[in-house]
Formats: C-alpha cells, sequence, structure tokens
C-alpha cells in the first residue's frame, strides 16, 4: 500500500469473498451478497470497515480483504511468490458460529472471531496486514481462494463498495473492476464520497428488518450511503428468514480407490434455517458406474437431518478385476421444494484402479514382488513414476510410484533404482516413464540397461514411508527398498570405518552397540546378542558410488568430526540395499548432533597414574629422519611426523607417571630406537622438573616386529631391580614385569601384555574359530592368560608384594574365557568394576567393547581411586589419522598438528593409585 496525504479525498473500493473452513471442520459455502460491506473510515489509524453476514457464519469461515485491484481477470500483480502483489490482506475468521445481522469491526477482538492483520501467507512471500487506503482513489477486494495464496486463485465474491464514480479494469493498484458474480445495485454499490472521514449506510436504516434480498437492495443503492456519518455502524441488524435455503455440495475427500477400498467423502450443505429436515434431490453421472465401480452411502433424495447444516454422503469403490483406468463420479444436486441449488451444484470424486494399465506400463510393486528378489528379473518392463532423488555419483536415479498408483500389500515395495545417465537432467518431482530391464545387481533390484527416460511432467513426491530400528528381521526392510522412508526416532553412530573410503556409516538405535563377549558369556547368549545387533544397523550412506569422496560426508562441528555416539533425529532418505546391507540414501546433508563430545584425559587427583597405551605401530624409520617406509606405521616422514605429533599430545595429556606401550617397534633401546625417539618428544615437552626414562630389556624381545615397553616419570616413581621378561614360546609378544617403588617407598609390580590378536591366519584345530564369539586363536589366547598368571605367583621380578596390576591389549572382550581365566586366578577387573558393563577401548564391525584391560591383585584394587578410559581413539573417524595415502590437500588438514584424536585406534586405559593407602 503506497500512502498519501490524508488531507486528500480518499477513495475505498471493498469487494469480500468467503473462504471454507478449515480442514476438518464442517465447511459451509457462501454465495454473493451472503456477506456485505456497510461503512469504512479513513480517518483512523489503521484503516477501517464494517462487515455484517446476512445468514449464519460457521465456526471456521474466513474471509480475506484485499485493496488490490482487480483487473477483469485476477489481482493486480498476483504471482507465486507475491500473491498480493505488494499490497495488503487482512482475514478474518469465525472462531465459533457468527450469528446473521451481527455488525463486525475490523480491529475488534471477541471470543467469536478474530482479525489476521499480520503474519506470513503459506507459501509466498506477502505478509498479512491490516489494509491501509490511498487518498487518491484506492480498494478493497475481499475473495475465496486456497490459503497459502487466496489472492492468486479467487473463486466466489460476496460484496463490492465502491467509493468512486465508476468500476474499471485495474489500471493500477488504486483501481479495479467488479469480480464476477457481483451485480451492482445488490451485491455492489457505488457510492461518492466527496470528503474524507467516514461513509456509512444511514443508521436510520439499520433498525429495520428486512431478509436477505431486502437487506441487499438497501445496501446496494448508493442513496441509502451518507458520508461524514461518525463512528462506524455497530450492533446488529436484523435479518428475517425470506426466501428459500440455499444447497450446495463439495468433496472434502476427493480420492478413492479400489486398493484397500479406500472410500472418500461427499458433503451436501445448507443455509439458512436448520429447526427441520431438508430433503434434497441429486443425480448421478461421470466417467464411473453407479453400482458396477462403486456404491453410496444414501441414494437420492437425501435428507440434511434437523439442527444440522449438512450431511456427509460416502463413495465406496468397488475393486473389479477391469483394467478401466481412474475415473470420476459426479453429483448434481436437482432442484426440489424448499431449497435452491447454490453457486456450487456439482462435486466429483476420482476413482483410482488398481489393476495394469493396459498401455504397456508396469506398477513397480509387480517388478518388486514380495521376496527379496523380483519376480520379473530379466523382463523389459516400461514404468511410469516420480523421480525421488537423482545421484550422480551412483549413476542414476530412484523412482517411486505415485501414491495413487501404490498396491494394498505391505509387503511389495514401490520404489526402484534407474542404472542410466538419461536421467541426468531430471530433478526431484519428475513424472518420468523408463523402458529398461529388469535386473538384480548385488541385491538390489533396478532397471539396467535402460533404452529410453522421458519426462511427462511434475507430480507431487510420494509420502515417505515410516520406518524403524531394529529391525523385526533380517528381510523387514525389503519392503521399502528404493522407497522414500523416514526414521522418527534418534540413530547413534555405531561405526565409521566406511566414512573415508565410502563415504558411509552406520546408526543404530538405543546407543552404541556392544561388542556381545565383552557383555555376555561367549556362546548362546552371545550369538543371541550377535543377531539382535545385526537387527539394529542401518548404513548411512552419501550421495555417490565413488571410493575416498572428498570433501567427506557427515563431518560437522568446529571438530570437522563425526564421533561413535553421536546422534541423528529424523533422518530421511532413500532407502537402497548394497553389499549385504540395507542403506539410507540421502542428496542432502543429515542434521548430526554432537551427544558423544570430546572428553578430557581422566583426572582421579593427587594419586599415582598409570597408562596402558597402544601406539598404533609407533616405527621412526632409521631414527634420524629417514628410511621410510618401513615394515610397518608409517609410510613416509611426513606421516611419521603427524604419528609422532598425535602420540606424543595423547600420552603428554595423559600425565602419566608409568606408561606402558603397545605395538611399539621392536628395535631395542639406542639412540635411535622408537621408545628413545618417544622419551626424547616426552621430555621435550615436558615442564621444568619432570623427566622421562625407558625401561631397557635386553634386546631383541621376542620375534615379533612389535613389543611391549615402559616409560615412567623419574621424580615420581622409581624401577625396583631389572625388569622381568617372560620368554616362553606360548607368547607371541613377552609380557613385561617390572617393580616400582612409589615416592613413599611402597613397592607393586605392572606387567604390560599383547595377547595374540582374532586374525585367524594359521589358525588350526581348537585355534580356528569355534563360533562362540571369541573369534580366532582364543583357545592360545586362554594358553596365554594362564601362562602368565602362573608367571606371576612364581614373583619373577623377585619382589613379593603383592601389589600386582596385569594391563595391556589382551584381544579379549571383557567376558571371554581369557579374561575370565584371569579374573578365576584372583584378579579384579578394574575396567568393569569402575566404568560398568558400557566401557569400551575399541571399536569394530560398529560394535564397542574393552581389549585393553587393567586386572589387579586384590591388595591393589583396594589402593585403586579409579580406573577409566580416555575415548580420544576409538570414537574418531580413522579419517582423522596419521596417513596422507587417498587424502587431498583439504582432508590432510583435519585433524593436522599437535590433537591427541585418533592417535592410535585403540583408546589408553588410565589407573589412579594410591599405594599404600588402602580405600577399601
Amino acid at each position: 500500500m503506497h500512502f498519501s496525504s490524508h488531507s486528500t479525498v480518499r477513495f475505498l473500493k471493498a469487494a469480500v469473498l468467503f473462504v471454507s473452513a478449515a480442514l476438518g471442520q464442517a465447511t459451509f459455502a457462501l454465495s454473493p451478497g451472503d456477506v456485505v460491506i456497510v461503512g469504512r473510515t479513513n480517518n483512523t489509524s489503521p484503516d477501517a470497515f464494517a462487515i455484517v453476514p446476512l445468514v449464519d457464519l460457521p465456526s471456521g469461515t474466513t474471509i480475506y480483504f484485499t485493496d488490490n485491484g482487480w483487473t477483469g481477470a485476477q489481482f493486480r500483480g498476483a504471482s507465486a511468490t507475491d500473491g498480493n502483489g505488494n499490497e495488503d490482506l487482512t482475514k478474518f475468521t469465525a472462531l465459533s458460529t457468527i450469528p446473521a445481522g451481527t455488525i463486525i469491526r475490523t480491529g475488534t477482538t471477541s471470543a467469536s472471531y478474530a482479525w489476521t492483520t499480520s503474519g506470513t501467507i503459506p507459501g509466498v512471500s506477502t505478509a498479512y496486514a491490516m489494509l491501509a487506503l490511498a487518498t487518491a482513489g484506492d480498494q478493497i477486494y475481499a475473495f475465496e481462494g486456497p490459503t497459502n495464496n487466496p489472492l492468486l486463485s479467487p473463486t466466489t465474491h460476496l460484496f463490492v463498495l465502491d467509493d468512486t464514480n465508476q468500476f474499471e479494469n485495474a489500471t493500477s493498484s488504486n483501481s479495479g473492476g467488479i469480480p464476477p458474480g457481483l451485480s451492482q445495485g445488490t451485491t455492489a454499490v457505488t457510492v461518492n464520497a466527496a470528503t474524507g472521514g467516514t461513509i456509512s449506510v444511514n443508521p436510520n436504516l439499520l433498525s429495520a428488518s428486512n431478509d436477505r434480498a431486502g437487506w441487499l437492495a438497501v445496501f446496494g443503492n448508493p442513496a441509502n450511503w451518507v458520508t461524514q456519518a461518525g463512528s462506524l455502524p455497530a450492533g446488529s441488524i436484523t435479518v428475517s428468514q425470506g426466501g428459500l435455503p440455499l444447497v450446495s455440495i463439495s468433496a472434502p475427500d476427493s480420492t478413492a480407490a479400489e486398493a484397500a477400498l479406500d472410500p472418500a467423502t461427499y458433503r451436501i450443505e445448507r443455509t439458512g434455517d436448520m429447526s427441520a429436515g431438508l430433503s434434497v434431490n441429486f443425480s448421478v453421472g461421470g466417467t464411473a458406474s453407479l453400482a458396477s465401480d462403486y456404491t453410496l452411502s444414501t441414494a437420492s433424495p437425501v435428507v440434511i437431518p434437523a439442527g444440522a447444516s449438512f450431511i456427509d454422503v460416502t463413495l465406496t469403490p468397488i475393486d473389479d478385476a477391469e483394467i478401466e483406468g481412474d475415473e470420476t463420479a459426479t453429483i448434481t444436486l436437482q432442484s426440489g421444494a424448499g431449497y435452491t441449488p447454490g453457486a456450487t451444484p456439482a462435486a466429483s470424486i476420482t476413482l483410482v484402479d488398481d489393476d495394469a494399465p493396459d498401455s504397456g506400463v508396469t506398477l513397480i510393486h509387480q517388478i518388486q514382488g514380495s521376496t527379496d528378489t523380483s519376480p520379473m528379473a530379466g523382463s523389459a518392463v516400461t514404468i511410469e513414476a516420480v523421480v525421488t532423488g537423482v545421484f550422480p555419483g551412483m549413476g542414476g536415479f530412484f523412482v517411486q510410484e505415485e501414491d495413487s498408483d501404490a498396491d494394498s500389500n505391505p509387503e511389495t515395495s514401490e520404489g526402484l533404482f534407474v542404472y542410466s545417465n538419461l536421467g541426468a537432467s531430471l530433478t526431484t518431482g519428475d513424472l518420468v516413464r523408463v523402458s529398461g530391464t529388469v535386473t538384480e545387481y548385488n541385491g538390489l533390484t533396478e532397471l539396467s540397461p535402460v533404452a529410453s527416460v522421458s519426462k511427462l511432467g511434475t507430480a507431487p513426491l510420494p509420502a515417505a514411508s515410516s520406518v524403524a530400528l531394529p529391525q523385526a528381521s533380517s528381510l523387514a526392510f525389503e519392503r521399502f527398498e528404493g522407497m522414500r522412508v523416514a526414521f522418527p526416532q534418534t540413530l547413534y553412530v555405531t561405526d565409521t570405518s566406511g566414512l573415508f573410503q565410502y563415504g558411509e556409516i552406520a546408526v543404530s538405535a538405543g546407543g552404541l552397540l556392544a561388542t556381545p563377549t565383552n557383555v555376555v558369556a561367549p556362546g548362546a547368549a552371545a550369538n543371541a546378542l550377535q543377531a539382535s545387533n545385526n537387527l539394529n544397523q542401518l548404513v548411512i550412506d552419501d550421495s555417490t558410488n565413488a571410493a575416498y569422496p572428498d570433501p567427506t560426508p557427515h563431518l560437522f562441528g568446529a571438530e570437522n568430526t563425526l564421533r561413535l555416539g553421536d546422534t541423528v533425529t529424523n533422518a530421511e532418505g532413500i532407502l537402497s540395499y548394497q553389499f549385504g546391507s540395507y542403506a539410507l540414501r540421502s542428496a542432502n546433508p543429515l542434521a548430526f548432533v554432537r551427544a558423544n563430545p570430546r572428553p578430557a584425559p581422566p583426572n582421579f587427583g593427587r594419586t599415582l597414574r598409570i597408562v596402558s597405551s597402544n601406539v598404533l605401530n609407533y616405527f621412526n624409520g632409521d631414527g634420524m629422519g629417514g628410511g621410510f617406509p618401513t615394515s610397518r606405521g608409517a609410510d613416509t616422514a611426513a606421516e611419521f611426523a603427524r604419528q609422532r605429533a598425535h602420540i606424543l599430545s595423547a600420552l603428554t595429556q595423559l600425565n602419566a607417571d608409568i606408561i606402558g606401550l603397545l605395538e611399539l617397534e621392536n628395535d631395542g633401546f639406542g639412540p635411535t630406537s622408537a621408545i628413545q625417539d618417544l622419551v626424547n618428544g616426552l621430555n621435550a615437552a615436558a615442564p621444568a622438573g619432570v623427566t622421562y626414562s625407558p625401561i631397557v630389556v635386553p634386546a631383541p624381545i621376542g620375534t615379533d616386529l612389535i613389543t611391549c615397553g615402559y616409560i615412567y616419570r623419574k621424580n615420581t616413581v622409581q624401577p625396583v631391580g631389572a625388569a622381568a621378561v617372560n620368554m616362553s614360546n606360548v607368547f607371541d609378544r613377552p609380557p613385561i614385569a617390572q617393580t616400582w617403588r612409589a615416592a613413599n617407598g611402597e613397592l607393586f609390580t605392572t606387567v604390560i601384555n599383547h595377547f595374540k590378536s582374532k586374525l585367524p591366519s594359521g589358525a588350526t584345530g581348537a585355534d580356528t574359530d569355534q563360533g562362540d564369539g571369541q573369534g580366532a586363536w582364543n583357545a592360545r589366547r586362554v594358553r596365554q592368560a594362564a601362562a602368565l598368571t602362573a608367571w606371576l605367583a612364581t614373583k619373577p621380578t623377585g619382589s613379593s608384594d603383592p601389589d600386582v596390576l596385569i594391563i595391556g591389549d589382551l584381544n579379549s572382550y571383557a567376558m571371554e574365557d581369557p579374561v575370565t581365566a584371569i579374573r578365576d586366578a584372583g584378579y579384579v577387573d578394574l575396567m568393569r568394576t569402575f566404568e560398568g558393563v558400557g566401557g569400551y577401548s575399541y571399536a569394530y564391525d560398529g560394535q564397542v567393547g574393552h581389549l585393553d584391560h587393567a586386572l589387579a591383585s586384590d591388595s591393589f584394587y583396594r589402593q585403586v581411586v579409579g580406573a577409566d578410559t580416555w575415548h580420544n581413539n576409538a570414537a574418531e573417524p580413522d579419517l582423522l589419522d596419521y596417513n596422507l595415502e587417498k587424502k587431498s590437500a583439504a582432508q590432510q588438514t583435519l585433524n593436522s598438528g599437535t590433537t591427541p584424536w585418533r592417535a592410535s585406534d585403540h583408546d589408553p586405559v588410565v589407573i589412579g593409585f594410591k599405594p599404600g593407602r588402602p580405600l577399601r
């Protein structure tokens, strides 16, 4: 609205249009003249006008007002993004029944109605606003239209007030013509207002009693209007029952379907007196046939009951086997005694056929069938469906049947992948026809090869099906293969091992998944839990099949990471199948939440801190900056620099007094050795007065390329005697025991271990995987556990002090036989005691558990303040490790510099110990 001086003569046109009640309420069809304008004023701020209904307005009735110009076909400037052409729009809503004759003024408030003068029109940029009228001449129109843009598609107009000399088609925002259905002298009136201020129907005329037609004659006569009348009319007028009620029909539910016999509804409504029943005649027509294609709940005539303003007539389709396509059924109101058919005397319902079309088109659910393989594999077919996602990186696009074409069988999918670059120009929402051959590719039903793809138009996206984890069975998701799905739940990231290479992760419901043998006994219980875990995982993949996607998807936050335990809620996408797993594909990034933030190292206060830390094949080349690659670890000096920075950062922040090392290069203890390199780095970073030193033992320590080792802080603890090394051939990497003296003189012994791995290579007999959840070489690890406890019983370091702590990677989860054997020998599982059953130090195959342990003699346990795991490694994606292969320049900057994150694949275990001070 453009404002100008109030001293100028102001002009006004007003047109009113009724909008049907909100979905779910009884609608009420108005006709021209059912609501009129009885006055307007331009000397207030905001400007105001008054209306009066000549019929009862039910709750939910909505009337729109605008001061834009009518061009003869539409409102000037109205569009899909600016519905009001940059003019104002005011909305009136009845909150309860408004009796005929009630005079209502803009800006007033009531429990019976509301004026909306601010807010957004759904779908367009126009905002609701109270009308502001140009002093050089203006108008207000009101009309019926959809809630998301009522001005773009007006329908029934009710009344027009004009204070200029004539109506005309709009040439500007301040002029306009008479909308269709309105007539000068009854539903349109021209009033010549020579001055500003207020114009209204002469108040002396409002005390009379008239029927609807009589009042329209009063309001439509410009001689009955006065200017400078003071305030707007208020109160009410008397509308007598004169003339016949109007009857109209609509179809609130306008679609019926043969599938599942889905019904639809006609609604027949009346105006006027409802004290008695009203019998209404109607006829049926359309392309569908009554009795053979559908039935009606009521035959003609239908009676609107006394006290009711409407009655519903239900159409129920007949599910036949005839291929007839979609048809329509139309009810048309016929004249009868006691009523007049209104402005909408007919309504139609579409009947959706569920039989195969005769155009050679095959429905997708026929292709998918009700099993995990297509009954039409190898067949050439043509489909017509909606594009639900275009994935150039996958080499094709997904399509899904329109909801109206879906069948009633919950076991059949309505979605399909089309493997073809012929759809590269398509977008989501395109309606396409595709011809190709049905193929099963790695378990995914698809069309390939594809002969042709043609766009037919656009269509609404099919509704996303609601699905959830865990699955009821391994094939429960098959019915949704290729379809739009939504998970209305919070899902937890449980696996990021495929993130770097494949852009995929795995999620589960309820939290992280425990490795079964970490929480239950091996065998039947572990296998049952594993089966349950398998049903509670879903792959979330990116939009491409390319290896090592760049940028890596799903990373978020200032840290640019995605940690195990982070969450995503209400994930939506397309459910695909790949390499034995169902996968959610989304072309748009999902909104992850940092539910497992990066933690600080465990802190037990003033205690002696013992750490078991895996250093991930720490091989330092020739020890002088060269000699790469070596047999393991970093391939280049640049990679080693990254590895060294992360490990030293982690070890420095742990602030340990004793560090038991794992996966350390077995190259002795000379000045260029791997362990001396770590000591040098720790000392360089240490504050004044802190010095670290290695425990030196005769080299080599066994025959493996890697070994265990110790580094200790010289100012807080001292070794007592030489370390003891068990060189028995039962051990692949010999355990190293060392007795220590704390600052208070108390003695205790630690032993660092690295048991045989679970890799099956070379396993025979009892060492093969027994299918009980413990993996390969379990029998050997049991022998190693027995040999370890037997060796410790001999006091191998020469100390008789009973305080003993076993630490290291036992390559066995907490409930597996080797750990159980050590517990049975009298040792307390510190991690299980202090962390509970949910603790973990390692993640593998979407599950977490403790491979790294701390088991204490009873006397040692009594002096332990706490034991915890620092999750700086296992929860982080391997994308962030030291390796540079396959990483772009941008990816190499992730987690660069001196950070402790993903320094290894195992988390360090930390024990807080107060020697000589029993706590329990």
